[in-house]
């Protein structure tokens, strides 16, 4: 193969060289930029003529601010540059911040974040018996991660299932006899901070469920 390509003197610097803008719900901007300081190495003044925004996925990644560009900067003098996060698809998401002086010299800084669906997750038996079980799916959280399940109100027993690779979720949850009765919310929660939730109604044991009952569904 045969390569080619221009060299010369080094006149930027960027630290850090890179940033990981962690993992974030896809559509959900972050709520702090990155920051970067750019700066000048070589022996005299020099001009931004861009910051652009390449790579993989540059439509997660966004310039926000900065004070490098429509000034000259002297040697050894520092400029910086912040970025914003906000996932526009699930996985692992890259991309590439450009920042090039008029002379066509140019510095790189690594980007990479993770996007995740919102979790949801539904239930075969939106109204249960106390005493009975009620089978509990859920999707969107992040792959082969362990899910507590348990009721918002703190009351009853909490129960922890491991995420499949696709981050889906499948459980029976056991509604004691015991357990207060009436409208309940059972939520989903991994250590990362994912929640997901479904409205239960939990009935006296004893009642009868079916659509002439005051329990049923809708009713």
């Amino acid at each position: 193969a045969q390569l080619s390509g221009t060299g010369g003197p080094t006149e930027l610097a960027v630290a850090p060289g890179g940033g990981y803008a962690g993992a974030l719900i896809v559509g959900t901007p972050a709520a702090q930029p990155m920051g970067f300081t750019v700066q000048n190495v070589s022996y005299g003044r020099l001009r931004i003529a861009s910051i652009a925004v390449a790579g993989e996925h540059p439509q997660d990644f966004a310039v926000v601010a900065n004070d490098c560009g429509g000034r000259p900067i002297d040697a050894l003098a520092t400029c910086t540059v912040q970025v914003v996060f906000n996932p526009t698809g699930a996985g692992r998401r890259t991309a590439t911040v450009v920042v090039t002086t008029t002379s066509g010299s140019y510095a790189t800084i690594l980007l990479s974040g993770d996007g995740r669906n919102r979790p949801v997750m539904v239930t075969s038996t939106p109204t249960i018996v106390a005493g009975s079980r009620a089978v509990v799916s859920g999707s969107g959280f992040s792959p082969n991660t362990p899910v507590t399940l348990m009721w918002a109100d703190g009351t009853g027993r909490s129960l922890t299932v491991v995420s499949d690779a696709e981050g889906n979720i499948v459980a029976t949850v056991l509604v004691r006899a015991t357990d207060r009765v009436g409208e309940r919310l059972l939520v989903g929660q991994t250590t990362t901070g994912e929640v997901a939730g479904v409205a239960i109604t939990v009935v006296a044991p004893g009642t009868t469920l079916g659509p002439s009952s005051a329990a049923w569904p809708g009713r």
